[in-house]
C-alpha cells in the first residue's frame, strides 16, 4: 500500500519539440472534463516506473507494515515529434505488505458427490 505521493517535478513540454502535446495527457485531459475533476486532475502516463529504494540485504528482511522509499516517474510522448519523455516524478514512501500466500490448483467439484 502507498501512501499519497509527493511531486517533485513536472515536466509541461517535450525536450525536443518544446510541444505541449501528449498522447497519454491529451486523454487526461478529456477524462478530467468529463469527470469535472478541476481540483484534483488525473494524470495519464504511458508507463509508470516505480520501485521501493531498499538496500538488497535488507530487503529479505522487511516486515510487513515497514515504510521504505519509492520513486515513480511517469512518462508520455509527444504528439508532434514522437519523443518519449518523463512528464511527472514523484516520491513517497510505501508499506511492506504480507508475502503472497502460496495456493494450490483449483479444487475440482466431483459431479457424482452429493454436495
Amino acid at each position: 500500500m502507498n501512501e499519497p505521493q509527493g511531486i517533485i517535478a513536472r515536466f509541461d513540454t517535450c525536450p525536443n519539440c518544446g510541444s505541449t502535446r501528449r498522447l497519454a495527457g491529451s486523454v487526461a485531459e478529456e477524462e478530467n472534463e468529463r469527470l469535472g475533476k478541476t481540483d484534483d486532475p488525473i494524470v495519464y502516463g504511458l508507463y509508470q516506473m516505480s520501485g521501493a529504494i531498499i538496500v538488497q540485504s535488507r530487503q529479505k528482511h522487511l516486515i510487513h507494515g515497514m515504510k521504505a522509499p519509492i520513486v515513480i516517474a511517469v512518462t508520455d510522448v509527444c504528439l508532434d515529434c514522437g519523443t518519449l519523455y518523463a512528464v511527472q516524478l514523484q516520491r513517497g514512501e510505501a508499506t511492506a505488505g504480507l508475502p503472497p500466500q502460496k495456493q494450490g490448483p483449483p479444487r475440482r467439484q466431483n459431479p457424482f458427490s452429493p454436495s
